[in-house]
């Protein structure tokens, strides 16, 4: 969904050149922004929890999670070596996990 709209603001997206895997959260974890959405996600439920909205986190966050690890494998194909060497050293969106 991120692409989505990202792309739909900008046709000029492509496929990544570079693997950005250091600064920030890079060091920690592959995917931030979904470490962020997650987080988000969470503290909306919190503000108004309720059982009806427990399986609309639970969906949007299985989502973040198919969504990083789909991601991993383009980047895997694209980056080879280089991105399982970063693999092996950060988690894929918790750094605890």
């Amino acid at each position: 969904y991120h692409y989505l709209l990202l792309k739909r603001k900008n046709a000029k997206i492509c496929e990544p050149t570079a693997l950005i895997k250091s600064g920030g959260l890079f060091n920690r974890v592959r995917h931030p922004m979904y470490l962020g959405d997650s987080i988000l996600y969470i503290g909306l439920w919190l503000m108004a929890p309720a059982l009806l909205s427990l399986p609309i986190l639970l969906i949007g966050l299985f989502a973040l999670y198919q969504q990083s690890r789909v991601e991993d494998q383009q980047l895997e194909q694209r980056f080879g070596a280089s991105f399982l060497e970063w693999q092996a050293k950060t988690r894929l969106m918790i750094p605890w996990l």
